[in-house]
């Protein structure tokens, strides 16, 4: 599942609550078949007719808050993830350098694996001064 598909699921009512919307936009249909139309009525009469409405698709919806609040949540756990991630490589490079001491002091390289070593850095410091 992609990260869009987890987020159009998350953001699906459940079906219980699409029956129920369904219901009250029927209901509210009825009554207003039996009302005035809407330019006929008063300013305040509109504003109350308009409130009715948006009451009706309560919970059909996310409200914003609960997307901020969810995407606070990823942003959590992506930035736990991300400090996991670090901890775990700090701790394998730690243990990498660990394994190489002990190797090192286990087999202490020969003279002419020293030697190799000298011509490795020095072939290196003249690269990085013709860089420079």
């Amino acid at each position: 599942m992609t990260p869009a598909e987890g987020e159009a699921e998350s953001n699906t009512p459940p079906e219980s609550t699409k029956r129920e919307a369904r219901a009250r936009w029927q209901a509210m249909r009825d009554e207003l078949a039996h009302e005035r139309p809407f330019r006929q009525l008063s300013r305040e009469e509109r504003r109350e007719r308009l409130r009715r409405l948006q009451g009706i698709g309560r919970r059909l919806l996310s409200s914003s808050e609960e997307v901020a609040r969810r995407k606070v949540e990823e942003v959590k756990i992506e930035e736990t993830n991300r400090a996991t991630d670090e901890l775990v490589k700090r701790y394998k490079r730690r243990a990498l350098i660990e394994a190489i001491n002990r190797a090192h002091e286990e087999d202490p390289p020969t003279a002419e694996e020293k030697e190799l070593l000298q011509d490795i850095r020095e072939k290196q410091r003249k690269l990085l001064e013709s860089e420079s």
